[in-house]
This record gives C-alpha cells, sequence and structure tokens, in this order.
C-alpha cells in the first residue's frame, strides 16, 4: 500500500466500485427525518488498528455525547485524537445535519497556534469521526483540578501561577478572535473544550460539535446549545448565537480559574453572583483590572459587553505587562496559509460529510497552489471517472500533470488497478519501486493485487490484429465468426435520455451499443472513434476503454459490429482514408473483457502539525520579505534566485504575494526554458459550446480582461451573413462576467493600449472609449462576402479597418492611408507597414493568406491555405506563422507547406504554441511549443481532455504567464517558465528590431511613450535587463540616422531639381 494510503471503512479492502457510495451520490430525493437503529460503538481496545492505519494507544474516552480515541498514524508516525459522535444521536437526521455542518466548520478553519487542528474527516462505520492533533496536556478542566489541589503558598509561585492563567486566558482569546474573524462562534466555551499542550499552548476545540446534540432544555423548552454552567442569559433563552455569548462563557472560564470551581447550574447567575465571588470566593490574587474586564463581560446587556476578543486581549496584554513587569512574549501569529495538502484532505473531509461539491472546489484550490500535486490530481481524477464524467484514459491524462516521477508512476498503476488492467498495474508500480528510496515500497499493494488477479504477468488484455482487405458491398463476409455469438447492436438514442447525456458528455462521437449477456455492461462505439468503450448502466460509468494501434499509419474509425466466446469480444473494424476504388480496410480486434475487483483508495496527504507549519510558514514570509528588498534594490538575480529557491520551501504555494514578486523580477530577465504549462482550474468560461459559441476573443495589455465575442443566432442581409451575439469582458484570473455588449458579427478589435473597443452593431461600425464609456459610429456602407469580416486596429493605434475599408480611429472618417481587402482574419506585421489576409483568390479559385503592403496594397508573396487559417506575425516582424496541421514558418526567405491547427508566438518570439483537436474519437486538445531556432524540435507536448476542442483563435497574454484558447468555451493555460537575470548591460543587439517598430510606429515619440511603451515592451519581449539610459541612447542615434536619410533624400532630390532648372 502506498505511503500515504489508508482505507476508506471496515469493509474488505477491494470491494467493486460504485458511484453511489453514498458520497458520490448527486440524488436530490429527500431523506427521511429517521433513520434504521444505529449500531452501538464498535469495542475499541487498546493495540486495535483502525482503517489498517491508526493503532489505538489509550481505551477510549467515552461520555453521554461520544468519545475520543486516542491513536497513531501508523505509516506517517502521528500521534492523533479520533473524535466519533454517539450513533444514537443519528437517529435524528436533523441532528445528523447539524453535525456535519458542524464538522465542516472546524475543518475549515484550518491551521491556527490556539484552534486545536482538525486535520479531516473520515466515515467509520457510518460515523463522521473528526481527527484531531494529539494534545499531550489534557484539558483545561484537569489542569484546574490538579493546580487548585495544591496552590503555592509563596508570593513568588503565587506570581507565576498568576502568569500562566493569564497566559492561558491571552491564548484563548485570540483563538475565539481568529474564530469569530473568520464567521464561527463556538457556543460552548468551557475548561473542557480547552486543550493544553505540555510546552504551554492553549488550543480551542469543539466548536460546535457537542452542542449540536444538546437535548431540548426541559424547564424552559428552548433548544440550548452549549453548556447550562456557562451559557449568557440570552443563550439560555434559545435565542440566536451571537459572539457577545462566547464573551460571556469565556469570563465564566477566567473566573474559575481563580476560583478552582464554580457553584451555579446556570451561567446567567454569575453576572448575579459575580461581586460575591470575587469579594469572597477569589483562591488566588486577582488584579483589579482583570475584575473590570470580567465585570463588562458578564453583563446582563450583550450590548454593554465589549465588542470583541480583540479588545479583551488588548485588555489582558495590559494587565499582564502591569503584573509581571515584562511584555508578554508570545507573538500574535497568523494561521498557516492552506497547502495543497490541506486541501486535498479537505476535499476527502466533504465526500465522507456527503459534499462533493464542496470537494471538487478544495481539489481546484489545491491544484491552483500546485498543479502537480499527485494526491489531489489522483483523487480528482478517480472521483471524476467514479461520478461518470470522465473515462478511465481521462483520469490517465490527468495524472501526466503529477511533477513526483516516484507518485506518478504510483497512481497511474493504482489507476490500471481499478480498470482492470493488472499488467499495466505492474509495471507502473514496478517503476515507483525503482524510484523509491524504500526497496520494499509498494510490495503490499503489488502483492495485494497478485491475490485478486493471479499472476500478474499473465496479460489481462489480448489485442490481435488480421489484416485483410475486402470489397465495401460484401463487408460482412465473416466465415471466422460464424461459431461466435452475435450481440445485436441498437443505435445510441434507444438508451434513457439521462444515460445519453452522460455519454456523449465523454463521448460525443457515441451512436451504436450492443449489450453483453449475461451482464449489465454495454460496449459502445462510435463513428470517428478509434476506442471501443465498457459502459456500466448502473453507476453510469466508462468501465474500461479500449484503443488499438494504428496500422499501417491509419487509426479505425469505428467498430461495426461485435461477438463474443466466452469472454472474449471479438469486433470487426474499418479504419478512415481507407476507401479506394471501392475498396474497405477491415480489421478484427479481440480483447477480453477485464475482471474489475480493484477499488482504488482515497489518498491522504501526510499533514503538518500547528506550529511547525506556522514555523515553515514564517520562513516563506521572510523569504518573500529579502525577496522583496532585493527587488527593491535592483538586484534582480538575487531575487531571482530567492524566489526560485522558495518554490523547494514546504510552505510554498502559489499565493498572490510570490506570484506578485516573481512577475515584477521576470520583467527584467529572459526566458530560459519552459518548464511545463496546464489547464488553469481556476478560470471558469462556463460557456456550454452549443448555442453560444465563442468565436473571436483579445487580451488586455495589461493581461487583467478578456474581450470575448459569442454568438447565437444568424442572419443576412447587406453585410453578408452575419451572426448577432454579445461582447464579453471577463477577467482574466478568473473568468467572471465584468460586463456583456451586445454586438452584430462576430469580429471585434480592442486597440493596442486597450482602452478602445471596436465592433459592428446594426450595420454601423462603433468605438467604444472603456475609459468613460462614449461611443463613436459611423455606417457601414461596403458589402462583404464573409461571414465574419474583421476588425483590426493598425498597431500605431491611429487607424481601424473594417470591412476593407480603413478609418481614422478617432473620428472614424474613411481614410486612404492604405489598401486592404475585406477578410475573416487580417494581421499587421509589429510595424504596421505589411498586412496578412485570409482571402479567396479569384484568378486561381483558391483560399490564400496574401501578405501584401499596407500602404500601396502591393503583393509581398502569398501561400496556399483554407478559410480558418489564422495568420500570426512573429514579435520582431521576420516571419509569419500560419495554421494547418504541422509546424512551419512563411517569410520571404523561408516558405514551408505545412503548419499547425492554431498558432501563436511568445513575446520574445523564442517559442511558438501550436493547438489543434484531436479529430480521431478521443476528444482532446493538443498542445505543443515548438523552439522557434529549431522548428521541428518540440520542447514541450500536452494532451488535455476537452469536450469542446481547441477553437480558432489561441494567445499569449503580454507577459506569457498564461495563454487562452477558444473553442466552444474560453480556457485559460497557465504557463511556467524558467528564467535567466544576464545582469544589467547598455544594449543588446537582438533588441534593435523593436526599437525600429517603435520608430516606425512613434517617429514623434515623447518621454512618456518611452517610459511607458518602449520600456515596458522591451520587458515584455525578455530585454528587461537593458538599462533605460543605454536603450535611450539606442533610439536616440536610429532617430539621428533616420533625419540623416531623410536629409539626403532631401538634398538629392533638390539637386535633381536645381540641375534640370540649370539645364533649362
Amino acid at each position: 500500500m502506498g505511503k500515504s494510503e489508508e482505507k476508506t471503512g471496515h469493509e474488505e479492502l477491494h470491494r467493486a466500485p460504485t458511484v453511489a457510495d453514498e458520497n458520490l451520490s448527486h440524488s436530490d430525493s429527500p431523506v427521511p427525518e429517521s433513520s434504521p437503529e444505529p449500531l452501538p460503538f464498535t469495542l475499541i481496545h487498546v493495540g486495535d488498528v483502525i482503517l489498517d492505519t491508526y493503532k489505538v494507544l489509550e481505551a477510549p474516552i467515552e461520555s453521554v455525547m461520544g468519545r475520543i480515541i486516542r491513536v497513531r498514524h501508523t505509516g506517517w508516525d502521528v500521534d492523533l485524537m479520533i473524535k466519533q459522535p454517539r450513533a444514537d444521536a443519528f437517529q435524528s437526521q436533523t441532528n445528523k445535519n447539524r453535525f456535519i455542518s458542524e464538522a465542516e466548520i472546524w475543518v475549515n478553519l484550518g491551521l491556527h497556534p490556539h484552534i486545536a487542528s482538525c486535520y479531516y474527516v473520515r466515515d467509520i462505520n457510518g460515523l463522521p469521526s473528526i481527527f484531531l492533533e494529539s494534545m499531550d496536556g489534557g484539558d483545561l478542566r484537569e489542569w484546574i483540578r490538579r493546580t487548585h489541589k495544591d496552590l503555592p503558598k509563596d508570593e513568588a509561585g503565587q506570581k507565576r501561577l498568576l502568569e500562566r492563567i493569564l497566559d492561558i486566558a491571552i491564548q484563548t482569546a485570540r483563538g475565539l478572535d481568529y474564530a469569530h474573524a473568520n464567521g464561527v462562534l463556538h457556543r460552548d466555551i468551557k475548561p473542557d473544550n480547552i486543550l493544553l499542550r505540555a510546552g504551554g499552548d492553549v488550543k480551542i476545540a469543539d466548536f460546535g460539535i457537542s452542542a449540536s446534540f444538546t437535548p431540548a432544555d426541559t424547564a424552559t423548552g428552548h433548544t440550548i446549545s452549549g453548556t447550562r454552567r456557562y451559557c449568557s442569559p440570552e443563550q439560555l433563552q434559545g435565542r440566536p448565537a451571537t459572539r457577545e455569548m462566547d464573551i460571556y462563557s469565556f469570563a465564566i472560564v477566567v473566573l474559575e480559574l481563580f476560583m478552582g470551581d464554580i457553584s451555579w447550574m446556570v451561567g446567567s447567575a454569575a453576572s448575579i453572583d459575580l461581586e460575591n465571588c470575587l469579594a469572597n470566593d477569589l483562591r488566588l490574587a486577582m488584579p483589579d483590572a482583570l475584575k473590570d474586564i470580567l465585570r463588562d463581560c458578564l453583563n446582563q446587556a450583550p450590548e454593554k459587553r465589549p465588542s470583541g476578543f480583540s479588545e479583551v486581549e488588548s485588555r489582558l496584554l495590559v494587565i499582564y505587562q502591569d503584573a509581571m513587569a515584562v511584555p508578554y512574549p508570545r507573538e500574535r501569529a497568523k494561521a498557516a496559509a492552506d497547502s495543497a495538502d490541506s486541501l486535498n484532505n479537505r476535499a476527502l473531509s466533504y465526500l465522507d460529510l456527503g459534499e462533493p461539491e464542496e470537494a471538487e472546489r478544495c481539489w481546484e484550490e489545491a491544484l491552483y497552489i500546485n498543479p502537480g500535486h499527485a494526491e489531489s490530481l489522483f483523487n480528482q481524477a478517480l472521483f471524476l471517472w467514479r461520478d461518470g464524467r470522465a473515462d478511465d484514459l481521462m483520469a490517465l491524462q490527468a495524472l501526466d500533470r503529477i511533477t513526483d516521477g516516484e507518485k506518478a508512476s504510483y497512481h497511474q498503476g493504482m489507476i490500471h488497478l481499478e480498470r482492470g488492467a493488472p499488467q499495466k498495474a505492474r509495471d507502473y508500480l514496478k517503476k515507483a519501486q525503482t524510484l523509491s528510496d524504500d526497496e520494499t515500497a509498494y510490495q503490499e499493494v503489488l502483492s495485494q493485487a497478485q491475490t485478486l488477479y493471479g499472476e500478474m504477468e499473465i496479460p489481462v488484455e489480448k489485442m490481435e490484429y488480421e489484416y485483410s482487405v475486402s470489397v465495401y458491398k460484401d463487408h460482412k463476409d465473416r466465415s471466422d465468426f460464424s461459431a461466435l455469438i452475435h450481440l445485436k447492436i441498437f443505435q445510441a438514442g434507444n438508451l434513457p435520455k439521462a444515460i445519453q447525456k452522460k455519454i456523449y458528455a465523454i463521448f460525443p462521437n457515441f451512436d451504436l451499443y450492443a449489450e453483453i449477456p449475461n451482464s449489465n455492461m454495454l460496449l459502445l462505439s462510435g463513428w470517428g472513434s478509434s476506442v471501443v468503450r465498457l459502459f456500466d448502466p448502473g453507476p453510469q460509468r466508462i468501465l474500461r476503454s479500449f484503443v488499438p494501434p494504428k496500422i499501417d499509419g491509419e487509426q479505425m474509425t469505428e467498430a461495426a459490429d461485435f461477438y463474443m466466446d466466452r469472454n472474449l469480444i471479438k469486433t470487426s473494424c474499418y479504419y478512415h482514408d481507407a476507401y479506394a476504388n471501392g475498396q474497405a480496410k477491415w480489421n478484427n480486434l479481440i480483447f477480453e473483457l477485464p475482471s474489475f475487483q480493484w477499488c482504488c483508495n482515497w489518498q491522504l496527504c501526510r499533514f503538518h502539525q500547528t506550529s511547525l507549519a506556522l514555523r515553515h510558514e514564517k520562513e516563506f514570509r521572510a523569504k518573500m520579505k529579502e525577496a522583496e528588498v532585493s527587488l527593491q534594490n535592483n538586484r534582480i538575480g538575487e531575487a531571482l534566485e530567492i524566489l526560485q529557491s522558495a518554490r523547494l520551501m514546504p510552505a510554498f504555494r502559489r499565493r498572490d504575494v510570490w506570484i506578485k514578486l516573481y512577475r515584477q523580477t521576470t520583467k527584467y530577465c529572459r526566458k530560459l526554458r519552459l518548464l511545463g504549462f496546464y489547464q488553469s482550474p481556476k478560470f471558469q468560461d462556463g460557456e456550454d459550446g452549443v448555442d453560444r459559441k465563442t468565436s473571436y476573443f483579445e487580451i488586455s495589455p495589461d493581461g487583467k480582461r478578456i474581450y470575448a465575442c459569442r454568438n447565437y443566432g444568424a442572419t443576412a442581409g447587406l453585410f453578408g451573413h452575419l451572426e448577432k451575439g454579445d461582447l464579453r469582458i471577463l477577467d482574466a484570473e478568473t473568468g467572471r462576467l465584468l460586463r456583456t455588449i451586445e454586438t452584430f458579427g462576430g469580429a471585434f478589435a480592442l486597440n493596442p493600449a486597450g482602452d478602445k473597443l471596436a465592433f459592428r452593431r446594426e450595420g454601423r461600425l462603433v468605438v467604444l472609449n472603456l475609459l468613460n464609456n462614449e461611443e463613436i459610429s459611423v455606417e457601414l456602407v461596403k458589402s462583404v462576402n464573409h461571414r465574419w469580416p474583421a476588425i483590426t486596429f493598425h498597431p500605431s493605434g491611429r487607424y481601424l479597418v473594417a470591412d476593407g475599408c480603413v478609418f481614422s480611429a478617432d473620428n472614424l472618417r474613411e481614410t486612404n492611408a492604405g489598401v486592404i481587402e475585406a477578410s475573416k482574419y487580417i494581421v499587421f506585421s509589429p510595424d504596421g507597414k505589411t498586412v496578412a489576409a485570409n482571402v479567396y483568390d479569384k484568378s486561381n479559385h483558391k483560399q490564400i493568406i496574401r501578405v501584401t503592403d499596407f500602404v500601396s496594397g502591393m503583393e509581398i508573396g502569398h501561400y496556399s491555405a483554407t478559410e480558418s487559417w489564422n495568420p500570426c506575425f512573429a514579435p520582431d516582424g521576420k516571419f509569419i506563422v500560419v495554421d494547418a496541421y504541422s509546424p512551419g514558418f512563411f517569410s520571404a526567405e523561408n516558405t514551408q507547406s505545412e503548419a499547425e491547427m492554431v498558432t501563436c508566438c511568445t513575446a520574445d518570439g523564442a517559442f511558438i504554441l501550436a493547438g489543434s483537436t484531436d479529430g480521431v474519437g478521443t476528444v482532446g486538445i493538443h498542445l505543443k511549443v515548438y523552439d522557434r531556432c529549431a522548428p521541428a524540435h518540440v520542447v514541450y507536448s500536452r494532451t488535455f481532455s476537452d469536450f469542446f476542442g481547441i477553437g480558432d483563435v489561441l494567445r499569449f497574454s503580454s507577459d506569457d504567464s498564461f495563454a487562452v484558447s477558444s473553442g466552444g468555451r474560453l480556457v485559460r493555460w497557465n504557463f511556467n517558465w524558467e528564467y535567466e537575470f544576464p545582469g544589467w548591460h547598455d544594449w543588446d543587439e537582438g533588441a534593435r528590431p523593436y526599437l525600429d517598430i517603435f520608430l516606425s510606429l512613434h517617429p514623434n515619440w515623447t518621454d512618456e511613450d518611452f517610459n511607458s511603451i518602449l520600456i515596458p515592451d522591451l520587458q515584455n519581449r525578455g530585454y528587461g535587463w537593458l538599462r533605460p539610459e543605454g536603450v535611450r541612447a539606442q533610439l536616440d542615434e536610429l532617430r539621428r540616422a533616420q533625419r540623416a536619410r531623410n536629409g539626403n533624400w532631401l538634398t538629392r532630390a533638390w539637386g535633381a531639381l536645381s540641375r534640370r532648372m540649370t539645364m533649362r
């Protein structure tokens, strides 16, 4: 069994997996108020092992509310406490729901130095059990009894005791202040719920857990939450919980610390009897200022009590300093930030609490913090697969993101075991074993798998390929199949709608299925699909996918018939691109139905104790401060080294402070290589991919906004076949909709400065100023034949191109500044001198990418294309990337015949991102990153599962930190680059093209243009390490040279004119 794996119940280790394991059920049916008679507590003895993982260290402590079991995690060698409610408390569904709700609250409080950490919740015999950090100092009740049994007599001893009491009070106040700040009210503050460590730490436990099951008070008829002896008057009356109730209970606890015990039976008596207690019942002298605090906290009127525990803490700190003559020594520590580990454990807690949506949210947050987090990726993939929203291939693809080689191999092996492929599982587990430092690692899981599946040397999956060619009309001639059972084929529409919808979400090409005799399982096939899938209609889940390899370079397109011989399935399938002269290529695929005997266990992460987590947190914050100081002092290399090393720290996570510092630092650096990229779990577009398809988008220059056009209705008219739609402005980080603008036609443009939008509306070209929301518009009168004729701003921002016309961007007056053709895709070179457009060449009757001079309209070159190809220029303008099916570049020096489906360049032009949609059945997006200097070299390649495809547009943000693609929805891809700082330099010739472009677009540049346009542009291009003064010197030299050339031209022209006049 893996290092962090545990069993999820007392059931057999490997029962058959079902989606309806309660925590995976999405049923909306009402739950009855009462449930069957619960089982009593399972007898537990010292030495017993719970869930094959937790060894019982002491006899359980049982009470009317439940029991506490002190255990040791045998895999991690860490002591924990398990808190279980009594089974009879779950006779009422209301009580059960209340307990679950309160358990969620405690889990979400995270790690705080004064909160007893709830690491996770697991289901044990039907009872949600809370796993807590073990406290070796007992509870405050025990401490009070022990201390007051033998009070010190001497002054020094009494002073030490007063110091400890004030210490306990301050730590408790801090814990409650943190809970209140996070919207959590305790409602049951008492000495039993305040735990101690031998080192002096104080932690609050039981956040409303025991209060959830307190029976109704028979005297008043109110439901009392809390313990009566510590309740405020309004709490005894059953009023809604408030923070003033906790303040009242806290004051009673502090009073008890000085009295040793309390005599009243209801807490309301404390305020009445306070003065008598202060005068006669104190066993230890209490400072007068502390008496004043108790008077305020125990006021009968809640509004007259302190406003919160921060006020109480401040007053206690003053009392401590006055009494001890030194400041209070403990720093006010913050809670440790969530880590991917803690979020993964929290997700599993939500599963056992029956909250799968919350579990998914936790996994998404965990993967935002650490995109390669092994346990989160595995658990999320396993959950989606069991829930029927992914198949086994998608689950395996998700594990490709795991960065740890050993963990990646182990988790892939576990998925293969559950999909019934033990031989592949063995290979991955053996690989994980070789990568592990422990030679015996994973031996237990290998032995268990062998017990279930037999000798794993024998492959369960058998594929044989018999190649034959037959006439298409005679393709049913299968004499070798005569002895087999022919499975009847059904159309997809015969299945219930709910099941169809579930399958189509994963397998859009699905159109045929066959029923397996003596089984509920179905064989699924689809046109254009190379995969045969085994589907279980019970849990509505694809259990196994069979993927045949290519034969003679061709991929199977559909399984047409199914035959069965015992547990062997034989299917005849044909291959795409296989029709020639009436012939069709056929192959017989034989595979064995797998045996599904393994159920993977959820993967918990080893937790960090609060003190250790807080120390790591403190070290991380110190690193961030160190990096910030280095950055402020222009020690860029030092800051970069600190930030890159921080990735290896235990407390590292992709939090805002690190991201902000890293982006500020890397703008002065240059890219070395790509470490990886991943689909952002935080970005949610929410498109359905059918009714409203995103046709085009742009990213704002600062990378904070995405502007996306969405179409939802077609109409024909003067301006060709256009689609009505809307222009959505989205937050680039989350995909949250910020604004919607109604448009007409699937095209728009964002100007280079990012402050103006141009689009069509009701036959007019509209320019919207995003700063003041003012619009200008002009009527479009030119007819075009393109469905989405492009709208494009000139790189200078001075001109706007629409429907083959050039307008002034300031007033929308048509100009003769340039010549351009109407096209679906138009792109300018960075200097604005050249235009590439996807147009139809009428003379040759074909689609081409035509490159022309903007001013004259003269053709420079052209390139064969299809209507969907979207060209883009390299940042330095030296070549064009054209879209097709494999990498290729088009320039004056180099013409190749192939390119990728969708492409874009990084800001420095060093890398090219190319994307395509798999069109042969396995729905996915293929993304490849090419080295510009070696076009055939793929530096990074990934395949992602996505039902909507890659779309027609792919763009990088200005700093290359992310890219966005447009299929049926927008998808954000986060990129992780490795950088280097080459040191400060005055100049590098590689930056000269960008200065030329700047001068071309801004011939009369100003200091503001230099600082706000050129310098940020050079930083994005990988030249942020050039000193601005060195760049300015080069720019001045270029401008002088330009003026000299212009002057020489005028001199020559004047001389020629003078000579002509003299000759006359």
